[in-house]
């Protein structure tokens, strides 16, 4: 528990609250989120309990866990006055099976209407098809992109997310292009040196 002593109507109702300090003061007291977690992991469906009274402020990390948790249904979320007129924020748990909250979000594709995600498909047909990578110019033509440096700037940002990985060759035309999600790749012309 922090160094600032709590005023006992804001423990009233929850001995696992601990102040938000903000502003020079205590204003409010929120479960943390360690607290909160085992709460919402080992209560059964329909307990409820105080999570924070007073003033919340929105960064409170016990708070916007709760939330998380609301926000997939494994708990509903009410509000009401206590008695001394302080605000009262109270979690019950539903019947919902406990499920862990989502991790970060994968990483996003190209946008269809951008070069990146144009020059992703036309390698995806490329390689599809079994035929060897054009060159940078060649690709810079084929989309109707600037040049062949965009292409290569292109390609590095491809290879970056993980869309595309690439391997230097000693044949014809001296790279291969593999596409990560099919496994496609393009091919090179053995026999023939760069």
């Amino acid at each position: 528990m922090a160094a600032h002593a709590l005023p006992p109507a804001l423990v009233a109702a929850n001995d696992a609250l601990e102040p938000c300090v903000y502003g020079g003061g205590i204003d409010a007291a929120a479960m943390p989120a360690g607290a909160v977690d085992a709460w919402v992991r080992n209560a059964q469906p329909g307990a409820k309990t105080i999570y924070a009274r007073g003033h919340l402020p929105r960064w409170a990390k016990g708070p916007a866990i709760v939330r998380d948790y609301a926000a997939i249904r494994l708990v509903a979320l009410t509000q009401t006055r206590g008695a001394d007129g302080i605000c009262e924020y109270w979690v019950e748990r539903t019947s919902a099976a406990f499920a862990e909250l989502p991790g970060p979000p994968p990483p996003p594709r190209p946008r269809r209407g951008d070069d990146e995600a144009q020059l992703l498909e036309l390698l995806g047909e490329i390689a599809e098809a079994g035929q060897p990578c054009p060159s940078n110019f060649d690709l810079a033509h084929a989309l109707d992109i600037s040049g062949p440096d965009r292409v290569k700037y292109l390609l590095h940002c491809l290879q970056q997310a993980s869309h595309i990985t690439r391997a230097a060759s000693d044949w014809a035309p001296g790279r291969i292009v593999t596409i990560v999600a099919t496994g496609k790749a393009t091919t090179v012309a053995e026999g023939v040196r760069r």
